[in-house]
């Protein structure tokens, strides 16, 4: 986890958005939060999103 807003950091989205992409970790892990910042940062690059929730977890 990181303690500090300070350390730089960043991901290439072609790299990542080309293939398939999957969060994966456990409950309580903030998943849902880790989605909602990469979508957002997407759509700010002019990107398309589609999210499939198979389970419609809340």
């Amino acid at each position: 986890m990181l303690l500090s807003a300070d350390v730089p950091f960043s991901l290439d989205i072609n790299s990542m958005v080309t293939r398939h992409l999957a969060m994966l970790a456990v409950t309580g892990a903030r998943k849902s939060n880790t989605v909602a910042v990469i979508v957002d940062e997407i759509l700010k690059s002019g990107g398309t999103v589609i999210i499939f929730d198979m389970h419609s977890d809340k």
